[in-house]
C-alpha cells in the first residue's frame, strides 16, 4: 500500500513558477501546466491550469495547494516570474510566452 496521495489534477508541459517582487525576493510558488486529467471535473484535457498558492511540495512533481493536489506528468521546469507578469500566467499564457513578451517590453491590452 502506497503512502503517496492521489492527485486531483495531472498536467503535462508543466512549470513550478516562483513569483518574485521587484527586488527579486521570492513571494510564492504556483503550478502551471496543460491538463491531462482533472478528477474534480473543473478542467478538460488540453485546458491550461494555474494553481493557487502552493502550500506544500511533496516530491519533484507533486504539489499541494489549500484544496488541490497537483501532479506534473513528465519533465517539468522551475522558472521565476516578476510579480507584474503574474496576471498573464493566471490568464493562461505559458512561462515561455510571458518571457518572450517581457523580453520585448510588450503588453497585452486588457490585462
Amino acid at each position: 500500500m502506497s503512502d503517496t496521495p492521489t492527485p486531483q489534477t495531472i498536467a503535462k508541459n508543466w512549470y513550478l513558477v516562483t513569483v518574485r517582487d521587484k527586488n527579486g525576493e521570492a513571494l510564492a510558488d504556483f503550478f502551471w501546466g496543460i491538463v491531462v486529467e482533472d478528477r474534480k471535473n473543473r478542467f478538460k484535457p488540453g485546458d491550461y491550469v494555474c494553481s493557487t498558492l502552493i502550500v506544500e511540495t511533496l516530491g519533484d512533481s507533486l504539489f499541494r495547494t489549500q484544496n488541490t493536489l497537483y501532479e506534473g506528468s513528465g519533465e517539468g521546469e522551475r522558472v521565476s516570474l516578476a510579480l507584474r507578469h503574474f496576471k498573464w500566467l493566471r490568464a493562461g499564457l505559458s512561462p515561455p510566452e510571458i518571457e518572450a513578451l517581457a523580453a520585448n517590453n510588450l503588453q497585452i491590452v486588457g490585462l
